[in-house]
């Protein structure tokens, strides 16, 4: 209990000082108390099946930045980030929907003939195919730009 109301407490003391007291300590504090009561009546089993398919989605985008990530200095165009990001995107929420909805089961059936899916890297030709194409498009834009 004395930890929960520190934590209260030192968020409603942050948050408030954040906003430069544009965002009331008391406010802060009592919304606080209330949201983690709410999550608290969900419980953790409640918790883990709401996080695991933001998560599921997320997780394979934070992967394509990091990969990225580590070749930054020789990507010239921001484009390229985008395209692998979004492939990377479609891909994971479409199998996430089909996982927890079981719509798109069909798209999901392709998705899994695709190279590296047997090891849950399907959308990794997609992302390099897409981020080339992104790369190409604003290669070829800047050029336009020059010319």
């Amino acid at each position: 209990m004395t930890t929960s109301v520190g934590l209260s407490a030192i968020a409603g003391d942050f948050f408030s000082n954040i906003k430069k007291d544009k965002l009331e300590y008391k406010t802060i504090v009592l919304e606080t108390v209330v949201v983690s009561g709410v999550l608290s009546l969900v419980g953790v089993e409640g918790l883990i099946k709401a996080a695991v398919p933001i998560l599921s989605t997320v997780y394979t985008i934070i992967m394509v930045l990091i990969f990225l990530g580590i070749f930054e200095k020789y990507i010239k165009y921001d484009m390229i980030y985008k395209g692998a990001v979004f492939a990377t995107f479609v891909i994971s929420f479409v199998e996430v929907l089909n996982q927890n909805f079981k719509i798109f089961e069909g798209l999901t059936a392709l998705i899994k003939t695709l190279p590296f899916s047997s090891v849950g890297f399907e959308w990794l030709i997609p992302a390099i195919v897409t981020g080339a194409l992104f790369g190409i498009v604003a290669f070829v834009h800047d050029k336009r730009k020059i010319a």
